[in-house]
């Protein structure tokens, strides 16, 4: 007995889920990755969070496997679960609410990928064939997958921007002297490492050390500047191209003196957690 048509659709309710599409798209790859604190923000008000928009998913896959099931089902666009809040959703649990959602797809699986073509053509209501409840939940799925890319997207320009600033308020605290504005964003824990031509020549372990530090080096220059010319973002990274200026407060152990310039180019590699730095590489 024939079942492709099944398997077809079997095939693309993995495909959206796990597999790689034509666009190089799924749910896994959308989601896996997502820190839990940016699943339930809203890039701008009007438009949905993941976890809004995963649980609207998963709400009506389980309509349709009740259907599938022969259970009545009174789900409608204006139900209350259609759209739960972020607030109820936070409660549930991030991992809770895709674990859910991963499930869903396999129990609709279940249900379906042993039936032979001719299933599809059954009705699970009068008038109302089972063909067109699966293909009718795969277009709504590839739909709000599209909608979470760009929820995603914006989310990370918002993230990146976020994260610039923080940079930038290091570097004015820095230009200023002024330390309480260098470490505002840094975590308790932050680690603070100086590389000179690939060598460790320093490294800080906590926000108390930090500071003391920056406290000692305010003294070795009357003036300082740094000038940030370029940023490259990764995942929970920001590299920073710097060039540096600085005039020389008093004499230095290495023969520099009193007044003289120093001028320098280099980078510093900020690393993230939870929008705060918890690591500063300084490279020249």
């Amino acid at each position: 007995m024939d079942n492709t048509l099944i398997k077809n659709i079997v095939s693309q309710f993995r495909d959206i889920q796990e597999q790689e599409l034509r666009l190089d798209e799924n749910f896994r790859k959308k989601i896996d990755r997502l820190p839990e604190k940016l699943a339930f923000e809203r890039p701008i008000p009007e438009l949905h969070s993941v976890a809004e928009l995963i649980s609207h998913i998963l709400v009506w896959r389980r309509d349709c496997i009740a259907k599938l099931q022969g259970r009545d089902s009174t789900l409608t666009m204006e139900s209350p679960e259609n759209w739960l809040t972020n607030e109820v959703l936070r409660k549930h649990g991030w991992e809770t609410l895709t674990s859910e959602f991963y499930q869903s797809q396999k129990d609709i699986i279940e249900l379906i990928e042993n039936e032979i073509d001719a299933y599809l053509e059954q009705e699970y209501t009068d008038g109302f064939r089972c063909k067109h409840l699966l293909e009718g939940l795969i277009h709504h799925d590839l739909y709000h997958l599209g909608q979470i890319g760009i929820v995603i997207k914006l989310l990370t320009k918002n993230v990146m921007r976020r994260r610039e600033l923080a940079i930038q308020n290091y570097i004015e605290g820095y230009n200023t002297f002024d330390v309480p504005r260098m470490i505002r964003d840094f975590s308790e824990d932050v680690v603070f490492e100086n590389l000179q031509g690939g060598q460790v020549t320093m490294t800080l372990i906590g926000i108390q050390d930090f500071t003391k530090q920056a406290e000692a080096a305010r003294l070795f220059f009357s003036q300082r500047r740094q000038k940030i010319e370029d940023f490259k973002h990764s995942t929970d990274k920001t590299e920073v191209e710097i060039d540096y200026q600085g005039i020389l407060a008093s004499d230095l152990p290495n023969g520099m003196k009193k007044g003289q310039e120093v001028k320098l180019r280099g980078k510093s590699l900020f690393e993230f957690k939870e929008e705060k730095i918890i690591k500063l590489i300084d490279q020249s």
